[in-house]
């Protein structure tokens, strides 16, 4: 395998691959590229998000970060329609992600759920056909932090504009990865064969139903940052297939936030004042080595309490992430298990494929 071909490799392929290497130097070899593609990801993040963050305003952001997960996510894995269908239900999804999460924070908390709920589940219709692959966490984790972070008036109309660029940086990617793919396959007969009961509809109800009633309930008992609560639900509804409760990846997911507030908040302590804003980055470089949920739980804190520092203190903001997390992953395994009382539908019997998860 060339080491062009490794640096494509996901860390749940490359860290086998190191333990059944016959040599040190094929060990090392490994470890370097596995290394060397988390710093290309990271660098390339900087100057994607930056740069588009630049023209489009700090406020726009967020959807920058989505953009460019997107952007990596069609590398490997497209919508599962046509060309011509694809490229449509990537504008229908980047529309719906630019006013939905804005329009459901400007309504009432109970219409708010509707917009949630009905939203989401387009969204995951015209993007996951196929979650086996991993991709639903890519586009739980854009809907979450855009509701996260609502624009409005002049701001919304810059978010309209980075989304039409969006647009036109995810469909030259899609073109010249998926041109080929799935010809013949319509969004409209897609729907016409879809069915709530399958393994596939079933994923998809719980974790947008789930998705909203997590973000409406963070809403309405006025918790700070509850963003991280919904990133918490989401990431637990998003396994596919689903266990019958969650209760071990909620485990993971409080010890992660744990794990991940403690290292981040030592890490804080001792580092020199210019080179705080490099902590952040340095989360999303350790993420690269991640496999188990545990360790990209605690990977991701870095980011997301970097950023919230800044408002509520160090102190504040760390203890603030592992209630709110700790929180959001109770929420998600009482949900279930109702979800799944209610439902009585069986547990789907796919394998699961690992996922390269986003920063939360």
């Amino acid at each position: 395998m060339s080491f062009y071909q490794l640096l494509q490799l996901d860390p749940t392929v490359v860290k086998p691959m190191i333990r059944k290497a016959e040599n040190p130097s094929e060990r090392r070899r490994l470890w370097f590229a596995m290394g060397l593609r988390s710093l290309l990801i990271v660098l390339f993040a900087v100057l994607f998000i930056g740069t588009l963050g630049k023209v489009f305003g700090d406020d726009n952001m967020p959807l920058a970060v989505v953009i460019f997960c997107m952007f990596l996510a069609f590398r490997f894995v497209g919508f599962g329609f046509s060309m011509g269908n694809s490229l449509g239900a990537l504008a229908l999804t980047l529309a719906l992600l630019t006013l939905a999460p804005s329009l459901a924070q400007a309504v009432p908390v109970l219409p708010g759920l509707a917009v949630h709920a009905v939203a989401f589940f387009a969204i995951l219709f015209l993007t996951c056909q196929h979650p086996e692959m991993g991709n639903g966490g890519v586009y739980n984790f854009a809907y979450v932090y855009l509701s996260g972070n609502p624009v409005y008036g002049e701001a919304l109309m810059r978010r309209g504009a980075l989304a039409v660029t969006g647009f036109v940086l995810c469909a030259a990617l899609l073109l010249l990865k998926h041109r080929k793919d799935n010809a013949g396959v319509t969004v409209l007969s897609t729907a016409r064969d879809f069915a709530f009961s399958s393994p596939t509809g079933v994923w998809m109800t719980r974790l947008a139903v789930g998705t909203a009633c997590a973000l409406t309930f963070g809403r309405a008992i006025g918790l700070p940052r509850s963003v991280w609560l919904g990133f918490a639900a989401a990431s637990l509804f998003s396994t596919f297939p689903y266990d019958e409760n969650g209760v071990e990846r909620c485990i993971k997911r409080i010890q992660g936030a744990l794990l991940g507030s403690a290292i981040f908040f030592a890490a804080y302590s001792v580092t020199p004042e210019q080179l705080l804003p490099l902590l952040g980055p340095m989360g999303g470089f350790t993420l690269g080595f991640c496999t188990d949920y545990r360790y990209k739980t605690m990977a991701n804190c870095f980011g997301a309490i970097s950023m919230a520092a800044t408002i509520y203190g160090i102190g504040a903001a760390s203890v603030l992430r592992v209630f709110d997390a700790s929180l959001g992953a109770i929420f998600a395994v009482v949900f279930m298990v109702g979800f799944r009382a209610l439902s009585n539908l069986p547990v789907p019997a796919l394998a699961a494929q690992p996922a390269e998860q986003p920063s939360e």
